[in-house]
């Protein structure tokens, strides 16, 4: 089952359909949207009926074909018309079926029932000899007179080996009758992939690597609808705008086309609600109502099928409507309608968003309430939506306030780290290094971006990153502090254990001087981490007394430097399960609190290490393996090589 994302549960009700020790007849019926991915599952099951010995009977009938008799029973039917199973028909069946199916002049008058009759004498001729599976793609559009047709015949075939899979699509509250109430047919409804499972697919079919934002972004706009993701991202890189990062995601042309068409028939009543609810995070009927100024529009949108009522909420009927009705609309609209939405709400967060993309010009005020909205967000853990804030705060940041303009910068990419845009948040601090003449500024600068490159692709970079933040720091002991910690973890990563305690005591040294509990938090760590490897055995005292200093502002740091995380893994080497085991928990806790990537995809990895261990086998492999997929996401190349070692420690103790 290879090759298919995400549809394990499909998979397995396939493979129960043609498992050879079921006898009675059944019918399973794979139900989606277009493109959700029903024919991948058909095509696997069947390719899983011909390794099985089936006789596979299929076809794909197509609207414009659902008015002509028996076109789709012909097809079925064709590659076994001259079997030694149909020859042996009575002549009068013969004659009935090739009649149907236009395969002899017509001369003779049969009815439908005698046609059934000839089908079902064939079904079971083939059944003597071997089990039968009848595929149907885009069953919705067989013709009335082969499914009427096959339900006779199934319904007379309980006790034979002849299995149906059909794949039909829904219209949206409308479950189509293929096979009727007579047959009883198992439905499946296949529902959206999940972001993560929608980033293996771009990976595997276009060899691109989204940023977990933009993964997400990706995730909503396309519904969660594979067809419609690949669509997207092909049409972004053929028309070469970035795929990793930029504006909003588009529907593709050979989809908004479509969508446009239908947008074409509509008033400017509904347009301009369509417009708002597509501007809208979350909108609602009653708020709509009133920017619109009148309930025309939307009932006109709710009536044409393109809004539907949740309550008071709205809801376009598929995201990539909403993405047209956005891009689609003038630019000068679109600045109105968010003008005209942030003057109706209260909310603070939501006004400043609204206010973002209504404000063209240079704003301080704007800017300022963005900047504080992208606050709230990072601290309730949504650090995308803090960096999209900031970014646009440090868009209308007037270009003569420097030092708020350096601020917001660095801001921006801590959030961008923050979300798993590992590559924008790297390129920002970049920029900012190149730009900044200060040497405080500067080996501050070199010491966080030494720290991402440690953590995305490359540790040997990292170390000269540090390097020169120690040259740049002159006689700040706090900063040497900092430069000297993050100099002897690259050296413990190199497995020069002397060269690494040397500079970890330096730094406690220079942190006890400096008076900085975060400072002395990490140097209290790094001492015990490096003496703990160098066999000095574990000093708990040590790591209690920086894990009382963690506070809150260390949250810039890898987390494998954090006091916490250190002293949970000296624990589980050290055989102590239940004190790595509590704190793992926490750290997990804070990572969701924080929704950061970084931390996450590191915390995964460590207790997926703690659980092979233990022995819990099973959410080893799942901790492992999301650890794997968040770092590959995130541009964590480090953390993911990481992750990759947890998933064959479990793989090696489960005898793989």
């Amino acid at each position: 089952m290879e090759g298919i994302v995400g549809r394990e549960r499909e998979l397995l009700a396939v493979a129960a359909l043609i498992e050879p020790a079921a006898t009675a007849c059944f019918a399973l019926a794979l139900d989606g949207e277009p493109g959700i991915g029903k024919t991948s599952v058909l095509e696997r099951g069947v390719a899983l009926g011909r390794e099985r010995g089936y006789t596979v009977l299929g076809c794909r009938p197509v609207e414009s074909e659902s008015a002509l008799a028996f076109v789709s029973l012909g097809d079925l039917l064709e590659p076994v018309a001259s079997d030694a199973a149909v020859r042996a028909m009575p002549a009068i069946q013969q004659r009935a079926l090739e009649t149907a199916l236009a395969r002899r002049p017509p001369g003779e008058a049969f009815g439908r029932h005698a046609v059934s009759r000839a089908t079902l004498a064939v079904l079971r001729a083939l059944a003597d000899d071997a089990p039968v599976l009848i595929a149907i793609d885009d069953a919705q559009w067989l013709d009335a007179s082969t499914e009427a047709v096959l339900r006779f015949a199934l319904r007379r075939l309980r006790d034979s080996p002849v299995r149906a899979l059909l794949a039909l699509r829904s219209e949206r509250g409308v479950q189509p009758s293929v096979l009727g109430g007579e047959v009883a047919v198992q439905r499946i409804a296949i529902g959206p992939l999940s972001a993560d499972e929608l980033g293996r697919v771009v990976a595997d079919r276009l060899d691109v690597s989204l940023a977990r934002p933009r993964l997400a972004e990706l995730h909503a706009t396309s519904g969660g609808n594979p067809y419609f993701a690949l669509e997207i991202v092909r049409a972004l890189l053929a028309r070469g705008e970035p795929v990793g990062s930029g504006g909003p995601l588009r529907a593709p042309e050979s989809i908004a086309v479509l969508l446009r068409a239908r947008l074409a028939r509509r008033s400017p009543a509904a347009l301009d609600v369509l417009l708002l609810a597509a501007a809208s995070p979350q909108p609602t009927a009653s708020r709509t109502e009133r920017v619109a100024g009148s309930a025309e529009g939307l009932r006109e949108a709710v009536a044409e099928g393109m809004l539907e009522h949740d309550g008071d909420r709205l809801r376009f009927t598929h995201p990539l409507l909403a993405s047209v009705v956005y891009a689609g609309a003038d630019p000068l609209l679109r600045r109105e309608a968010h003008a005209r939405l942030a003057a109706a709400t209260d909310d603070p967060d939501e006004r400043a968003a609204h206010l973002a993309r209504a404000t063209a010009d240079p704003d301080e005020t704007v800017a300022a309430d963005l900047s504080a909205a992208a606050h709230r967000a990072a601290r309730r853990g949504a650090p995308a939506t803090a960096a999209e804030l900031e970014e646009h705060a440090l868009r209308l940041t007037p270009p003569d306030l420097d030092e708020l303009r350096f601020a917001r910068s660095l801001r921006t990419a801590e959030y961008r780290l923050a979300a798993g845009d590992t590559e924008r948040g790297r390129l920002l601090l970049e920029r900012l290094l190149e730009t900044s003449s200060h040497p405080a500024r500067r080996a501050r600068l070199a010491l966080r971006l030494g720290q991402v490159r440690y953590t995305s692709d490359d540790v040997a970079a990292a170390r000269a990153l540090f390097d020169s933040a120690l040259a740049e720091a002159g006689d700040d002991d706090g900063l040497r502090a900092e430069a000297e910690q993050a100099l002897a973890f690259t050296a413990m990563l190199g497995g020069d254990i002397p060269t690494a305690l040397a500079r970890a005591r330096s730094s406690l040294r220079l942190a006890e001087r400096a008076g900085e509990p975060r400072i002395l938090s990490l140097a209290l760590c790094r001492v015990g981490l490096t003496q703990f490897l160098g066999g000095h055995g574990l000093d708990r005292p040590l790591f209690e007394r920086a894990l009382e200093l963690e506070t809150d502002h260390l949250d810039e740091v890898p987390v494998e430097w954090l006091p916490s995380y250190a002293f949970a893994w000296s624990c589980l080497m050290a055989d102590d399960l239940p004190a790595a085991r509590a704190l793992y928990e926490q750290l997990a806790r804070t990572a969701e609190e924080r929704g950061d990537e970084r931390f996450t995809a590191s915390v995964l990895f460590a207790t997926s290490e703690l659980e092979t261990r233990a022995g819990n086998w099973g959410a080893a492999v799942r901790l492992a393996a999301e650890a794997v997929e968040r770092s590959r996401q995130s541009g964590l190349g480090t953390i993911h090589a990481w992750a990759l070692c947890a998933k064959a420690l479990v793989a090696a103790h489960l005898g793989q």
